[in-house]
């Protein structure tokens, strides 16, 4: 055992003041003398805070203090060693003690100025370029590492202006005293950032105090973020919408005893501020398509949009955003590229059958629209049945897209299909929300149209029907509801399709399923994995059955890309063995209930002698 381990073991014990300061004493000269020197330090003001005051516990601290500046002398840490000699100098009880102290000041005064180090060669532009891109927990812990660097941080300004106040889901002491604190962080912030301050983010309970004292006294912003209660909502955004210079709005609101959107529309009449170019909303009453709401939402590059689960049965809820959806966005067409709606009354089916048309001038084209996680209905796609699709979203890389059957009289799924077919040259990543009347050949038409998705994520919004037979043809499997299992078999080429759906996947997400087993995982990760390696479909189906590892290449193979994440953590019924073993094949594999499941069973197997007679550590 070594002498910091020996000196931790006794310092266990409850000890005397003087014992524990000796202890302490001894493991800082330890640590002093292997050159940590945050642990010697920390030893010190221990075993000052721990010794009595009498003259003998005194002198012997103030020789250990003595040997541990030596040390930091030796070290090249001046600093270091002068805030350990002026702690001897407080403790020193004879004339002969400070006389050595002085001494040692002397020379740590007089001696070699230590390196430099490389933050304090470079530049202080460049430092301030690199630091202004943290946000405010960044920059305190930037402050932290000495005093040097924290003088530098708090005397440059420009460097706050990203003001994050309090932390979300904390809840420490009182509500009021929370605030209070919260207050005065803020007031330091602002003292430290002045007038560059840009981006600020409350949460309870200072954001559910008056907004208007609140913003009053901050400097002209262009990003607010809010994490308020439902009923403060409005008049934050109400508030917010008065700064001249603000660009994105964020307000989350979740939860309330009054359902957010049966409440009074978001009033955007008094808003001062040019177009906004980002709007997040959660929770919050619903928006109005006013000519002031339209005005504000014009230029729009960003729009997440979204009401809580208990939102969905509430037909007046539908009445109320549904048309304003669509009028916001097809309004911000030629701007926006990211568009994000989500709830359970958003996806509902029957979401859009009462909504009013909108009247548009020409055809909508969204130009630099990205990312779209909405439905179809709110871009006013469903009303241009004759138009060509790819015109309308050229740029679009990321999709979630709902995969139903319409329900309504005479409808057909042509107009999806051409939908997925237009877009399918540009898509990268896809979603899909699987529906109770989904079919799984309409799956399997969509995954045919993106041959360069390489990232697919599945989840069933509604609960699909039982498990198909064991002894079934593959025309009667696709004529059934999507389950994992049918999914997992149409990404292997050979089981339901001989072609190769999406050659290019990589990443995989199953949401919550029953039916997928771990030999079907297995056989789809290894199939994929040798056609990356240029092998056959028959022969690498059969390198699976014969439990073979590789297969004989073949350069007239259709070429696809091996699996590289896995994510089947919703999946319940999926063996820790199976797991394992495609871990070997796979990069990366989530799987918390296998994982789960290991643990139990690894918990209930009898114990060998050895660890029954081991003792507890």
């Amino acid at each position: 055992m070594d002498d910091v381990a020996r000196l931790s073991a006794a310092l266990v014990a409850p000890l005397p003041g003087a014992r524990r300061a000796a202890l302490l004493l001894e493991r800082a000269e330890v640590h002093a003398a292997r050159g940590d020197d945050r642990a010697a330090l920390r030893d010190l003001r221990d075993a000052l805070r721990a010794a009595p005051r009498h003259a003998e516990v005194r002198r012997t601290l103030t020789q250990s203090l003595l040997g541990a500046a030596r040390v930091f002398l030796q070290l090249r840490m001046r600093e270091k060693a002068v805030r350990v000699l002026r702690a001897a100098a407080q403790c020193a009880p004879d004339d002969v003690l400070r006389r050595r102290i002085a001494h040692l000041q002397r020379d740590a005064a007089h001696g070699a100025p230590p390196a430099a180090s490389g933050a304090a060669r470079l530049p202080a532009e460049v430092l301030l370029g690199i630091a202004r891109h943290l946000d405010t927990a960044s920059l305190g812990a930037l402050a932290s590492v000495c005093r040097t660097w924290r003088r530098w941080v708090c005397a440059h300004a420009p460097l706050w202006h990203t003001v994050h106040v309090g932390r979300l889901g904390a809840a420490s002491g009182p509500s009021k005293a929370r605030a209070q604190r919260q207050a005065a962080l803020l007031r330091v912030y602002m003292r430290r950032g002045k007038h560059h301050v840009r981006d600020m983010t409350l949460v309870p309970p200072l954001a559910d105090a008056d907004a208007a004292a609140v913003l009053r006294a901050a400097p002209p912003l262009t990003a607010l973020t809010v994490h308020c209660a439902p009923a403060h909502a409005g008049a934050w955004v109400a508030h917010a919408l008065r700064i001249p210079t603000l660009q994105h709005l964020a307000v989350h609101a979740p939860g309330g005893a009054q359902h957010a959107w049966l409440a009074r529309p978001l009033c955007m009449d008094g808003a001062q501020c040019a177009p906004l170019r980002s709007l997040a909303l959660h929770g919050t009453p619903p928006l109005q398509a006013d000519a002031a709401t339209l005005r504000v939402c014009s230029a729009l590059e960003a729009l997440a949009y979204s009401a809580p689960a208990c939102a969905a049965p509430l037909r007046q809820v539908r009445e109320r955003w549904a048309p304003a959806a669509q009028c916001i966005v097809h309004g911000a067409q030629g701007t926006l590229h990211t568009l994000a709606l989500d709830g359970d009354a958003v996806w509902a089916i029957d979401a859009f059958l009462d909504a009013p048309r909108v009247p548009q001038a020409g055809i909508a084209r969204f130009p630099a629209l990205h990312t779209l996680h909405a439905p179809l209905k709110c871009m006013v796609l469903h009303g241009l049945p004759d138009v060509a699709l790819s015109t309308l979203l050229p740029q679009l890389h990321t999709l979630t897209l709902q995969v139903s059957l319409p329900r309504t009289p005479g409808g057909t799924s042509a107009a999806l299909l051409q939908f997925a077919t237009a877009v399918g040259a540009t898509v990268r990543r896809v979603r899909l929300r699987i529906t109770r009347d989904s079919s799984a050949w309409l799956v399997a038409a969509l995954l045919r149209a993106w041959p360069h998705v390489a990232a697919l994520e599945v989840v069933w919004d509604e609960t699909a029907a039982a498990e198909a037979p064991a002894l079934s043809t593959a025309h009667d499997t696709l004529q059934r509801p999507l389950t994992g299992a049918v999914l997992v078999q149409l990404l292997t080429p050979g089981v339901l399709d001989e072609r190769v759906l999406c050659p290019a996947l990589t990443h995989l997400t199953i949401g919550a399923d029953a039916t997928l087993r771990g030999r079907e995982l297995a056989e789809l990760v290894v199939v994929r994995k040798m056609l990356a390696a240029r092998c056959s479909v028959a022969a690498a189906r059969a390198a699976v059955r014969q439990r073979r590892a590789a297969a004989d290449p073949d350069l007239e193979a259709p070429a696809a890309a091996a699996l590289v994440a896995l994510d089947v953590e919703a999946c319940r019924e999926l063996q820790p063995e199976a797991v394992a073993y495609v871990r070997q094949h796979c990069d990366v594999v989530w799987c918390a209930a296998a994982a789960e499941r290991a643990r139990h069973a690894a918990a209930r197997a009898p114990r060998t002698l050895g660890e029954r007679m081991r003792f507890p550590s």
